[in-house]
């Protein structure tokens, strides 16, 4: 409604503008009728904008495409547990072949890092997914991958 009213005044801003008006007293109307526009079609292009934004907000979004919530959940979940695996195949020699106490203490802080890494990735992953299916308005998903995600905190 309001992209028609700003096209109107801006048709009507140009015949100002190029009117054949050359009378000098009246150049100085002219000039602050071409201002007086100017800040109504910003005004409106401005409330537009935030209508828009608002209609957008409330709108839901398409649902996701691609696997379901609960495939999404068995897909992180089996991520989860191959970054773990990976770690403690990675420590398991370090224990057998490490006797100094410097070196375990560098290992268990590396251990601990690559563990919070690896949850947090899967996080990560659980809450974008978990962003698309709130757009969608779809609760039922939102629900089970909302558990998911705290299992894995």
């Amino acid at each position: 409604a309001m992209l028609p009213r700003i096209e109107i005044l801006k048709r009507d801003r140009e015949e100002v503008l190029f009117s054949d008006i050359v009378d000098d007293a009246n150049h100085d109307a002219r000039v602050r009728e071409v201002f007086s526009f100017d800040e109504r079609i910003t005004a409106l292009y401005e409330v537009a904008n935030k209508m828009a934004a608002r209609v957008n907000a409330v709108t839901p979004s398409e649902p996701p495409e691609g696997s379901n919530s609960a495939e999404r959940i068995r897909l992180a979940m089996e991520e989860l547990s191959r970054l773990l695996s990976g770690e403690h195949d990675r420590r398991r020699p370090a224990q057998i072949t490490s006797h100094e106490e410097d070196s375990l203490d560098r290992d268990a802080g590396l251990h601990l890092a690559l563990q919070v890494h690896a949850h947090e990735r899967i996080l990560t992953r659980l809450e974008a997914d978990m962003h698309e299916y709130a757009g969608a308005e779809r609760m039922a998903d939102l629900v089970e991958l909302s558990k998911a995600y705290a299992y894995v905190k």
